[in-house]
């Protein structure tokens, strides 16, 4: 809640560097030791600006994180299975598991809607080789990190044994995929390049 507060007054108020904040005082640039919650700032100052207070803000930016979570998930499930029941079902309990009911004491882990989109892009990369799948996928990374670092290091290493492992199946069952792969292969190293590059400041802090 102090990380949200600070965010919003950085960008509607006078304070000089993002970065600096009152704990740990003389120290500077403390809030770079962990996570800036930069991404989650979009959902949290409107709630402020419109003049709730900021528990009131606090409360509905969890909210509004559960709801967020729960529709990329349904969204990312019926695309790829096609079955409505499956997707609910499995948007549940992406939403409402025990590992995110125990986020009320971590709440800077709950914005996870990124992930479920970021695997929908990454399988429907694979299986079509569309150099727009892949800006997706970089551009969802990039955006996990900068809602909460932690969670974006998890996305990264588990999404790309989950890219591995997919498209070795995939390529086994239709082998000229690889060719269309391997002919884009400059523009896939420029893409994520860029998505690298977007981190950048966010580990500068």
């Amino acid at each position: 809640n102090y990380i949200l507060e600070h965010g919003y007054k950085y960008f509607t108020s006078n304070i000089c560097r993002f970065t600096d904040t009152s704990f740990f005082y003389p120290e500077k640039g403390v809030l770079g030791y962990s996570d800036t919650l930069l991404g989650s700032l979009p959902l949290y100052v409107p709630f402020r600006i419109a003049g709730f207070d900021r528990y009131t803000a606090f409360q509905l930016w969890f909210l509004l994180n559960t709801v967020l979570n729960y529709l990329s998930c349904f969204y990312a499930l019926k695309k790829i299975t096609g079955s409505f029941t499956g997707a609910i079902t499995g948007s549940f309990l992406f939403s409402f598991s025990l590992s995110n009911v125990q986020a009320i004491w971590h709440p800077q882990m709950i914005g996870l809607f990124p992930v479920p989109l970021f695997f929908f892009f990454t399988i429907n990369f694979i299986e079509k080789a569309k150099i727009w799948h892949l800006s997706m996928m970089v551009l969802l990374l990039s955006f996990q990190t900068y809602i909460a670092v932690y969670s974006g290091f998890f996305l990264f290493f588990c999404g790309s044994l989950f890219f591995i492992i997919y498209l070795l199946l995939t390529v086994k069952k239709e082998p000229s995929l690889m060719v269309k792969h391997l002919e884009n292969g400059i523009k896939y190293f420029a893409v994520t390049a860029i998505g690298l590059l977007s981190i950048f400041p966010l580990m500068k802090m």
